[in-house]
């Protein structure tokens, strides 16, 4: 697993653990309704070393 920060909206960023950056975006997008997210980017800002 590796670490991933993802952009889900203009202005939040999660920090999640996934295989693949495509699982990272799911992930994160998945829990943006917790940040009454309007919008969903899914964009990798950075990718963290083997967790």
């Amino acid at each position: 697993m590796k670490e991933f920060t993802v952009k889900v909206t203009a202005v939040t960023t999660l920090t999640v653990e996934a295989e693949s950056e495509d699982e990272a975006i799911d992930k994160a997008c998945d829990t943006a309704w917790e940040y009454d997210a309007d919008e969903k980017t899914g964009e990798i800002l950075e990718v963290g070393n083997n967790a």
